[in-house]
């Protein structure tokens, strides 16, 4: 269960597992490209901006650097036994592809907190990975300026795996 908050440069989601007591939220000001990580349960929260995101690109790009000068020195049977194993680590591997994601509508349909909902599947390579129940943005009250915030939240979160490498980004 979750409920989101949404205004230009700015988006809160407030999850629960039993939709009773907010445990995790996530804050995004595109404004001062920020997101903070917030775990009520913990009283813990982590906060990401763009420094934080180059400085960890550089730790992992002085540890790629690091691990690839270490296999240099390996025998070639242990180079390929590692590199057999660890593909998506290696220094030099190339990025997961992209898999291929495709949102179907369904015929389902259904009233979710007084709005009419569709029922769409996110198909990711060809198998269901998820259900969406979907209002129409203008039903809901979303203005193409709260919209915004979503691309801005994608951009920002791209940057963010992009900087831990191939393995995720």
């Amino acid at each position: 269960a979750g409920v989101a908050m949404i205004a230009p440069d700015r988006m809160a989601h407030r999850s629960s597992d039993d939709g009773e007591d907010a445990e995790n939220q996530v804050i995004f000001r595109a404004d001062r490209d920020l997101m903070w990580f917030v775990d009520h349960e913990d009283k813990t929260y982590r906060q990401i901006d763009r420094a934080a995101i180059d400085a960890f690109a550089a730790k992992m790009n002085e540890a790629m650097a690091k691990m690839k000068e270490q296999l240099a020195g390996l025998p070639p049977e242990q180079r390929a036994m590692l590199e057999k194993n660890l593909p998506g680590m290696m220094p030099g591997a190339a990025a997961k592809p992209t898999p291929k994601v495709e949102y179907r509508k369904t015929t389902e349909t259904k009233s979710i907190s007084g709005f009419d909902c569709t029922k769409y599947e996110r198909v990711e390579d060809g198998r269901v990975e998820e259900l969406l129940w979907v209002a129409p943005n203008a039903a809901i009250g979303l203005s193409a300026e709260d919209q915004a915030v979503f691309g801005k939240m994608g951009e920002f979160t791209q940057k963010m795996l992009s900087a831990m490498g191939p393995a995720v980004g």
